[in-house]
């Protein structure tokens, strides 16, 4: 029975009434009737699944295209797209930076007040050089440098007395004049 109902279906949509074959003539006319009811389907069904495009107006087309996105658009871009007049833009921003101001915590301003310590000079010692491949020690200049340092605490810096000694000078050079060649 469903054979019969897709391939009736196919005759109709592919073959004329004075075209079909003995069998075909006998399954349609037991399921459908007469020559003139076949070709009433037949003019309906080709008309039906032919594919017609109607104009539409461009003022009508471009309502329904408004329509359409206003519909299905998120929540959130129709809150963003919600118009509103300048004046209360501004002061809606007016307000949102005036409560941001008074609800923040105030900033507590440090007022630094640097402490000088003079420490006691330290000695130096100047060594000056001639060529690179060989040290003579030609004059040994002392100068004395104030040492100044700031602080934040309220502690007293002790003072540091530590330098070089002599011997680590001696030191120093035999190690500079070995590595010479």
């Amino acid at each position: 029975m469903e054979h019969d109902i897709d391939m009736i279906d196919q005759l109709i949509r592919t073959t004329p009434y004075n075209k079909l074959s003995k069998e075909e003539l006998e399954i349609v006319s037991a399921h459908i009737g007469s020559e003139q009811e076949y070709t009433g389907l037949r003019t309906l069904l080709l008309a039906a699944s032919s594919t017609r495009t109607l104009e539409v107006s461009s003022r009508v087309r471009s309502d329904l295209t408004e329509r359409m996105k206003a519909k299905n658009q998120h929540w959130m871009v129709s809150l963003w797209a919600y118009k509103t007049p300048a004046y209360l833009n501004l002061a809606v921003v007016l307000a949102l930076v005036v409560l941001t101001w008074l609800l923040l915590p105030a900033r507590e301003v440090v007022i630094q007040k640097p402490i000088v310590v003079e420490l006691p000079g330290k000695t130096d010692t100047l060594v000056v050089v001639s060529p690179a491949d060989t040290i003579y020690i030609d004059k040994i200049i002392e100068i004395k440098v104030p040492v100044f340092a700031s602080f934040d605490s309220k502690k007293d810096p002790q003072p540091s007395t530590k330098g070089s000694t002599l011997a680590d000078q001696k030191e120093l050079r035999e190690l500079l004049a070995r590595s010479s060649p």
